[in-house]
């Protein structure tokens, strides 16, 4: 298993440790579980710097956490909203190296965004990147 599966799985399990349903790459139903949503996406690894001998690839890989919740009121969905974020924000600032999996892990603000879906309750969103920092000897390790 490479390293970035391997910090991914780790970010996905420290997710599933809230009281919400979490999922991985999967796309979002019609209908939001009263208690909110979550759902990490894998991001983009991207251009890793390189150091030489020996060659070391440091990654500023940026996953995402979606956080979804769905209610009638505005005010309850802010407020889960709000409670949901609280949350995620203490879990990630608990273990900032994933159990030394990584160097750092940080989330960035998030961009909320709300959603129409027609004879439905609205829904309100919040995706948060998250950068993993971590380093490898090799790219597609």
């Amino acid at each position: 298993m490479t390293k970035r599966e391997m910090i991914l799985n780790a970010l996905f399990a420290r997710l599933k440790t809230l009281d919400v349903v979490v999922k991985r790459n999967e796309i979002a139903p019609q209908k939001i579980p009263a208690s909110g949503l979550v759902i990490m996406r894998d991001g983009k690894q991207g251009v890793p710097e390189i150091l030489l001998s020996p060659p070391i690839c440091l990654f500023n890989h940026e996953a995402e956490v979606e956080v979804i919740v769905q209610a009638v009121k505005s005010e309850d969905r802010d407020k889960l909203l709000d409670e949901l974020l609280e949350k995620i924000g203490e879990l990630l600032s608990s273990d900032v190296n994933l159990t030394g999996l990584t160097d750092f892990i940080y989330p960035k603000p998030p961009e909320i965004i709300e959603d129409y879906i027609e004879g439905a309750p609205l829904i309100k969103a919040a995706v948060i990147p998250v950068v993993l920092q971590y380093s490898t000897t090799n790219a597609l390790k």
